[in-house]
């Protein structure tokens, strides 16, 4: 098993790991660069 597995298996396994991912959603949501991916996405033909 590769280490990022190991570790992937190990965070999901706690009992409150929705909540620490829900943070971690979160702050990347809030990141500048996803703010403006969301942004641009959104200019896009399809989306009109």
């Amino acid at each position: 098993m590769g280490k990022e597995a190991e570790i992937s298996i190990d965070a999901n396994s706690k009992v409150d790991y929705r909540d620490g991912l829900n943070k971690e959603l979160e702050a990347m949501r809030n990141m500048e660069m996803w703010r403006a991916g969301e942004t641009i996405r959104k200019l896009h033909p399809e989306n009109n």
